[in-house]
């Protein structure tokens, strides 16, 4: 099983944000139970728009934690290939959705096997084939 993470996602757990910190956690922790072992992924995209703000602001925690985060070896960075960026107009096109979110749904679509797509925003759910989980 594939736990694709939103950007929002990735910046609850490595900033800790509350509440929502706690609720990826709880959630992770039950498909973790149903599923077994987990595999993540982000986009490439997800890696510019966490890191946006703590270079804005110079803070080398955090950049420290982001770069932890992604460099840890059960995560799966996925590119913006022509491919993914074919899908991600089509899905614009089809559902309305930003360029960003367009981009997050097209990477995480473009994986094999089952994957759910986390995110807190209920919007992504209008998507078609992606199984979406917002926390």
């Amino acid at each position: 099983m594939r736990l694709f993470l939103d950007a929002c996602v990735v910046i609850y757990q490595v900033e800790a944000a509350e509440p929502f910190y706690k609720r990826v956690a709880q959630a992770v922790a039950s498909i973790r139970r149903e599923h077994g072992r987990l595999h993540y992924a982000v986009s490439r995209l997800s890696l510019m728009e966490c890191l946006v703000r703590p270079l804005r602001e110079q803070d080398a925690d955090t950049l420290s934690r982001y770069e932890e985060f992604f460099n840890a070896r059960n995560l799966e960075i996925v590119e913006l290939s022509p491919q993914v960026v074919d899908l991600a107009t089509k899905l614009r096109a089809s559902y309305g959705v930003r360029t960003p979110d367009a981009l997050q749904v097209a990477c995480a679509m473009s994986l094999r096997g089952r994957t759910i797509f986390m995110t807190g925003d209920a919007a992504f759910k209008k998507i078609a084939d992606l199984a979406v989980l917002v926390i």
